[in-house]
């Protein structure tokens, strides 16, 4: 093979003398960009960043990145492009090379790294791999790499910051540009060339390339070969080590090994490389003196004879015969080295060939990249949290706070590939209103978003598939009762299959924190369809009345003095559970007194259950000595099964649902709230009332006509 490294030297000085960027691949401002694009749209990338990462507007999302300038607006979309171009700063360019019939530590141009190791560099090119051994990032190297890319992530969960969201989708966007560049035969031939014509072609013509749909099987990654100079199982997209130059191959190999045995480039043609031949094609069967007149790149007609290769089942323009083959085939001169070129119908060939490839490798990168998912659900007790007001005495609601959630993950991973030995973190995402939230209507809350993050307190590292395990977080700082806007985040890091340092997440839109209320409405009772004051002479009149008639109220008559409940137990229960109420009690109230009501908080899904232990009721101090009806408990028999609160900002980026909300701009905000039910003049989201009714049977009372408790 050629002295590869000299002549990059001489073409590298030649570039910084005449400031000429050498072999640049697709290029950064056309097909790079779009190369990126068509890999998004031909994958379901936008789904996971609206159901995974809880991005509303998948790929539409809008971020705010800063600039030197300032703060820039930018989609998601827009940064994966971005990277496209970005990959090709200043002298990255030069470790965009990788040679598959060499090994990887010298694969690369010259001195410089191949592009397989630069997509995987982290911090002083350290051979870590997929193990970070820092989060400082040396100029000198790769700060857009594969890892940098899952630090970025990992880290972008944990603050929510807008930057490290950017820096993620860019990072990605310049791995993919990588791996384009696999795709192109003079990158993947070590072809040093100024100004290569086939990229050239591409960028001027990318829009009228037919690039059909090239599918990638998630199973390549397991193809992945063990290299501790890149020990990332995304290897297998460039270079599974298949290719030894004595087979080439048309199947999904790595990108590097299917383009050099198939394809060429100008300085490689028949020569340097095992394969294509001439053998590989069909020049064996040509009749070179029967050229086709075709238009050459001066626009003129001429005549040009080719030779084609089968790939996939289709047929290629491999080379074109260059302006003196027609005299040497005349002259019987030229059949073992004819002089071969690539022109435009030959660049057009390789781009429908290769551009799918490109696109379709380059989905399964970003696929493969978030393919680590959670599924989350609520504790076994099918809440995340309870507060409950009678353990936390004169505290009060604005500072009031839940210390613990507790909840159920599983592996969801598509692949099914194992989540073992990692670290398993909780990440809450939430805003707090500025007054007491509990009512109908809009709320002032904090515009920005505060993080609280909780490591998995009971020592678990693993997170199964097929089944859920309940994990338990500590918070280290209370879950404001005011909160709102609140979003769970179940963040694994560790091995997931073959790749260490994983990150997989798991997102849960779940409930603001919903009261649950029991209210003791026995200083009234119904009688015969209206309300009377418990203990009142008209009440009990109405009772002896239905009785004997004496002038008292007997014990076996209507009980219509005012009582205290006593002993209400109660606890939450997933909607699948059977029983009525699975003991031990979560919540309690020792006495609720008339007109009282006790108060727990939850956060759930969209729905929670609940039962009632059975309670009793005895006579309040004040008619101790005139309530002589016997008294008991209430058995409760019903589960209740109760919606939970909604009180957060949407942003939407569908026009139409835009315009339902009478809103114009896009994407647009929508601030979302819950209606309360007003019960005795103030409101309630879901209230169990203790009422009695006489006689029994009889017509009820609109609730409705009850008095404010107030009064």
């Amino acid at each position: 093979m050629k002295n590869h490294s000299s002549i990059y030297f001489m073409i590298f000085i030649f570039g910084l003398l005449i400031g000429i960027r050498a072999a640049s691949a697709y290029d950064d401002e056309q097909a790079h960009p779009k190369i990126n694009k068509l890999a998004v749209v031909n994958s379901n990338i936008s789904t996971i960043v609206q159901n995974q990462l809880g991005m509303s507007g998948g790929v539409d999302t809008v971020l705010l990145q800063p600039t030197l300038t300032g703060i820039q607006a930018i989609t998601v979309l827009e940064l994966l492009e971005l990277g496209g171009t970005k990959e090709d700063a200043e002298t990255r360019y030069m470790n965009h090379f990788h040679d598959p019939l060499k090994p990887w530590e010298i694969a690369g141009l010259g001195l410089h790294k191949s592009s397989l190791l630069w997509a995987q560099e982290f911090l002083s090119g350290s051979g870590q791999g997929c193990e970070p051994t820092s989060d400082v990032y040396e100029a000198d190297f790769n700060a857009y790499s594969w890892i940098s890319a899952k630090n970025f992530y990992y880290q972008a969960i944990k603050t929510g910051s807008n930057a490290l969201w950017a820096k993620t989708f860019r990072a990605l966007g310049q791995v993919m540009h990588l791996l384009a560049d696999s795709a192109v035969p003079a990158h993947v031939r070590n072809d040093p060339h100024l100004a290569d014509p086939y990229e050239k072609w591409v960028a001027n013509n990318f829009g009228n390339i037919k690039v059909p749909t090239v599918y990638i099987d998630p199973s390549i990654f397991s193809h992945a070969v063990t290299n501790p100079s890149a020990s990332c199982p995304i290897s297998a997209l460039w270079d599974q080590d298949v290719y030894t130059g004595a087979n080439p191959s048309d199947g999904f190999i790595g990108l590097a090994e299917f383009t050099n045995a198939n394809f060429l480039s100008d300085d490689t043609i028949y020569k340097d490389y095992p394969h294509p031949t001439l053998a590989d094609t069909d020049f064996s069967g040509f009749d070179a003196l029967e050229p086709e007149s075709v238009t050459g790149e001066d626009g003129k007609a001429e005549q040009r004879a080719y030779v084609h290769r089968t790939v996939n089942g289709r047929s290629y323009t491999l080379a074109a015969f260059g302006y003196l083959a027609y005299d040497c085939f005349q002259a019987g001169a030229c059949y073992s080295h004819p002089p071969l070129i690539r022109d435009e119908r030959v660049h057009r060939d390789y781009a429908q060939e290769l551009l799918p490839r490109a696109i379709g490798y380059n989905a399964a990168l970003l696929e493969y990249f978030f393919r680590g998912k959670i599924a989350v659900m609520p504790g076994v007790n099918g809440i995340y949290t309870l507060y409950s007001t009678p353990n936390h005495p004169g505290v009060p609601l604005s500072e009031a706070g839940f210390d613990s959630i507790r909840l159920q993950a599983s592996n969801d991973s598509p692949e099914g590939e194992d989540m073992t030995h990692g670290t398993i973190e909780l990440v809450v995402k939430y805003r707090v209103a500025a007054v007491d939230p509990f009512f109908t209507g809009p709320v002032k809350t904090t515009e920005a978003f505060s993080y609280i993050v909780a490591p998995e307190s009971t020592g678990k590292v693993s997170i199964p598939d097929n089944e859920f395990v309940e994990l338990t977080f500590n918070l280290p700082q209370k879950l404001p009762i005011f909160a709102t806007d609140v979003y769970l985040y179940v963040v694994y890091r560790g091995r997931l299959g073959a790749e260490e340092n994983a990150v997989a997440m798991g997102y849960k839109d779940a409930s603001e924190p919903t009261p649950y209320e029991f209210y003791n409405n026995m200083d009234y009772i119904c009688i015969n369809g209206a309300w009377k004051a418990a203990g009142s002479q008209e009440a009990m009149q109405l009772a002896d009345a239905a009785g004997n008639g004496n002038g008292v109220v007997d014990a076996n008559e209507w009980d219509v003095f005012p009582h205290n409940v006593d002993g209400l137990n109660g606890r939450f229960f997933p909607d699948y559970f059977t029983a009525l109420y699975p003991p031990p009690a979560e919540f309690g109230f020792d006495v609720l007194e008339p007109k009282q009501a006790g108060r727990v908080f939850v956060i759930g899904d969209e729905t929670v259950s609940y039962g009632l232990a059975s309670f009793t009721y005895s006579p309040t101090s004040s008619y101790a000595s005139v309530d002589h009806c016997p008294h008991g408990y209430w058995r409760e028999l019903a589960r209740h099964r109760l919606p939970t609160v909604k009180r957060q900002k949407d942003v939407y980026y569908d026009p139409g649902i835009c315009r339902s909300y009478g809103l114009t701009a896009v994407p647009c905000e929508v601030d979302c709230w819950s209606a309360f039910y007003n019960f005795r003049g103030k409101e309630y989201w879901a209230l169990k009332y203790c009422t009695l009714l006489f006689p029994y049977g009889g017509p009820p009372c609109s609730y409705k006509e009850l008095p404010p408790d107030g009064l």
